[in-house]
């Protein structure tokens, strides 16, 4: 009962310290056999995962939705103005890293890459989703926010869309308190992920 009174009043940040010395100390003295706590923290971080995009899906909607058409189309062509910005000075950055390091004369070795054959990249499955249910169970981000752009801009145009909002802040916000339920376990699913004892290199 102490235990649990002292752990009450420590605050996040020295929670998370705690499980971190105590994740190092664990896996130094107990060894190899501590990495098998490792399933606790691969359930804590798909607890985290699991509603992030939902959470997106909502907001999204939701936040579009309540936007009138005029706004709407401001906000639209500002982000577009921000997102050209932004790919200009990505492109000019990839310009420019090359001149600011010397030519290398690279020999000739044999490498794992001639070897492996390369993932082709489908920039449609990416962004394009066929079926969002599948994206969103795939984790397939870009095509997620697509696909809750156009339902947003969709919704600025319904009529009688007052439940539709309501609901999906309701939605935004249960999603938030599982989140903030899962955030307050932090300690817990940092230390099993420490206790992870570091294999030997060959």
């Amino acid at each position: 009962m102490a235990v649990v009174n002292l752990y009450n009043k420590l605050s996040p940040f020295q929670r998370v310290i705690i499980a971190l010395l105590l994740g190092i100390v664990g896996g130094i003295v107990v060894g190899e056999p501590a990495g098998n706590l490792e399933i606790i923290g691969n359930v804590y971080i798909r607890l985290l995962q699991m509603t992030v995009l939902p959470y997106v899906l909502v907001s999204i909607v939701g936040g579009l939705g309540r936007l009138d058409s005029r706004m709407a189309a401001s906000i639209g062509l500002k982000a577009v103005q921000v997102i050209l910005i932004v790919w200009f000075a990505v492109m000019l950055t990839l310009l420019l890293i090359p001149i600011a390091y010397p030519h290398w004369e690279m020999a000739g070795f044999l490498s794992i890459s001639l070897v492996t054959e390369a993932v082709e990249f489908n920039f449609i499955d990416l962004y394009i989703p066929a079926n969002v249910f599948s994206s969103l169970a795939n984790t397939v981000v870009p095509a997620v926010v697509l696909f809750s752009l156009l339902m947003g801009v969709a919704v600025i145009s319904v009529k009688d869309k007052d439940t539709l909002l309501t609901l999906t802040t309701n939605i935004g916000d249960a999603l938030m308190g599982g989140t903030s339920f899962v955030a307050k376990l932090i300690p817990l699913g940092f230390l099993p992920s420490l206790f992870r004892w570091p294999e030997p290199c060959n």
